[in-house]
Formats: structure tokens, C-alpha cells, sequence
């Protein structure tokens, strides 16, 4: 009659604790290049959202460059060609001027803020994967 070993080999489970080993150690390694991929990525975002922002604080400073500009009489006598009495002509040439490219400025700050808002800085693939494995590692040492 034949008899079944219920006492697993001792190399065998040497052999399941190295393989284990061997896998997490991999795992973590794949878990670390994933990580550093996305946040290479989302590094990426977050520079072109602020280079637009940067781009929007230029164009507002040439917005306030204009205003001061514009308080001089360049503008003043095409305004009282038109109509405008001299003291009026001498104000609403640099305010048009200023409030068109200070609008553009903040549609530009408001666009990229909103963009950097949306973006999070957590990589999220990364940690889902990271619970996707802690439970493979539960599953192996359970079976």
C-alpha cells in the first residue's frame, strides 16, 4: 500500500520563500520605474502649466509697461481726432489698452491654474498598483 507524505520537503519551502523573495524584489523594483515614469510625466505637466503662467505674468508686465506708456500723449491725439475733448483723450487711450492686455494676462493665469488644479501630484497608477500587488503577496502566502 502507498503512503502520502503529509510533511512537505524542507527544500521545497525553501525554495517557495526564495521564489517569493525573488518575485517581491522584482515587484518592488517594477513598482519604483513605474513610480519614477509617472512622476517624470506629471513633472512635465506641471512645467508647461508653468511656463504658461510664466508666459501670463510676461504679458501682464507688459500690460503695466503699456499703461505707463500709453499715459502719454501717443494715443491722445488720435482720440481727439475723433471727437474726444484733449482731457478725456488723455486718459481712455492708455485704460483701453491696459484692460485688453490685462485680460489676456488673466485668461492665460486662469487657464493654466485651472489645468494645474485638475493635475495631482500623487501617482496614482502607482499605488493602485501597489495594492494590486500587497494583495497578490497576501494571495501567495495564503495558498
Amino acid at each position: 500500500m502507498a503512503t502520502i507524505d503529509t510533511h512537505p520537503d524542507n527544500s521545497s519551502v525553501l525554495r517557495i520563500i526564495k521564489d517569493l523573495r525573488d518575485d517581491t524584489t522584482a515587484l518592488f523594483r517594477q513598482e519604483v520605474a513605474l513610480a519614477k515614469r509617472e512622476i517624470a510625466g506629471k513633472a512635465a505637466s506641471f512645467g508647461k502649466n508653468t511656463a504658461m503662467i510664466a508666459v501670463g505674468a510676461l504679458i501682464g508686465l507688459y500690460a503695466v509697461f503699456f499703461l505707463f506708456l500709453c499715459l502719454n500723449n501717443l494715443i491722445q491725439a488720435g482720440l481727439h481726432k475723433t471727437g474726444f475733448s484733449p482731457a478725456v483723450s488723455s486718459w481712455f487711450a492708455p485704460l483701453i489698452l491696459g484692460m485688453i492686455l490685462g485680460v489676456g494676462a488673466l485668461v492665460l493665469a486662469l487657464k493654466s491654474l485651472k489645468a494645474m488644479r485638475k493635475e495631482k501630484a500623487v501617482p496614482q497608477r502607482t499605488l493602485d498598483s501597489i495594492r494590486e500587488d500587497k494583495d497578490w503577496i497576501k494571495g501567495k502566502l495564503k495558498g
